[in-house]
């Protein structure tokens, strides 16, 4: 068990994460990138990794759920994801949500 939770370790400190967010007033939306420095994916991989109980990962580790419920999430929202990935060069991650302007508050009465 230590030699795996060491192994895994190492791994996740050799990839590195970039993010960043982009409001758009003119499109009425929102847009999160989320980019990596991993190995990149396969177009087969691609096309499985919103399918639910889908992994790539070794029987025991991980359920496959995570990128199954941010679609989710994200779908809910009127938006959409995508993934772009390059074998060797890693994957980005690009969510688009729609945005809405903020509700007029209108006063509802006095406070003394």
């Amino acid at each position: 068990m230590k030699l795996a939770t060491k192994t895994m370790l190492s791994f996740i400190a050799v990839i590195i994460f970039q993010a960043g967010l982009t409001i758009s007033p003119r499109s009425h939306s929102i847009q999160i990138w989320i980019k990596d420095s991993g190995e990149g994916m396969s177009e087969d991989v691609i096309s499985k990794i919103f399918d639910p109980f889908f992994t790539i990962k070794p029987t025991g580790i991980g359920t496959g759920l995570g990128l199954s419920v941010v679609y989710g999430i994200v779908k809910n929202h009127k938006g959409d994801i995508h993934v772009e990935s390059t074998s060797g060069k890693g994957s980005t991650f690009v969510i688009t949500i729609p945005a809405k302007e903020p509700a007029k508050l209108e006063p509802q009465g006095t406070f003394n």
